[in-house]
């Protein structure tokens, strides 16, 4: 067998989601996954993660609208929730999160109370571009199919929709490919 250098690249495995995901109601959903089957024991695994987010209300003033993204992964098969995944991520705002596995708080965005400024302010237009990357060393293996998943979340109290990758018409006129790119990296 051939035993690689730290740092290098095993693999890489992406997904693109040019359709958008649409929240119009408080919860979380999963966004996104994407399964790696792994090549060799304990390698690291880089995961890199980009949307735009559009608000979906044409009312101006103060919203209280709160938003949280975060990533997770199982081995086995997908499911929808949450809790089912470990946290990737480390950052645990005590507000707007993603509940995990061991009910951790957790997320790699967190945003409180967007502002409508105009009748179409966060409607074509992103209110925000996200992009996030993070590494982790989850000890499998070789393999083992882990899946790792964004998940999303809105709380709000007025009725204003949130949306991932796709502008208030969907993506036909206006949104972005999102995407999910997942790196093996050998230790």
């Amino acid at each position: 067998t051939v035993k690689l250098p730290s740092g290098s690249v095993l693999q890489i495995v992406s997904e693109v989601d040019n359709t958008g995901l649409s929240l119009t109601s408080s919860g979380t959903a999963k966004f996104m996954d994407v399964a790696l089957t792994t090549k060799v024991a304990n390698s690291t695994i880089n995961v890199r993660f980009y949307t735009a987010l559009y608000k979906e209300d044409t009312g101006t003033g103060n919203k209280d609208t709160d938003v949280s993204l975060g990533l997770g992964f199982k081995t086995g098969s997908a499911t929808s929730s949450s809790g089912d995944y470990t946290a990737i991520t480390t950052y645990a705002p005590s507000r707007e999160n993603i509940t995990f596995s061991g009910s951790v708080g957790r997320a790699f965005y967190s945003s409180d109370a967007f502002y409508a400024g105009g009748s179409f302010s966060g409607r074509y237009h992103p209110i925000d571009t996200i992009y996030n990357e993070e590494s982790f060393s989850p000890s499998l293996a070789a393999g083992t199919t882990i899946r790792i998943a964004v998940f999303v979340n809105q709380d709000y109290n007025l009725s204003t929709n949130i949306k991932f990758g796709a502008a208030s018409s969907g993506s036909g006129d206006s949104g972005c490919s999102s995407s999910l790119n997942i790196m093996e990296i050998a230790q």
